[in-house]
């Protein structure tokens, strides 16, 4: 979900196969089982991209 291309291909193929998109839960997200102190960059930089930039990405193309 944190990759654009990926999502607009996936409204576009929704639309195609229902005709259109009448409402968007964006239900997606992963976690970390580790502490902040404890969690690396890149985990943390994975994270956000999924749970924040997923749900902006998919808001903005279904918005469309």
């Amino acid at each position: 979900m944190s990759n654009e291309q990926d999502v607009e291909e996936s409204v576009k193929k929704t639309i195609q196969i229902l005709g259109s998109i009448e409402m968007l839960v964006c239900f997606v997200g992963i976690g970390c089982a580790s502490s902040a102190t404890e969690m690396s960059l890149e985990t943390w930089q994975k994270v956000m991209n999924v749970n924040l930039t997923g749900g902006f990405l998919c808001s903005k193309h279904v918005g469309r």
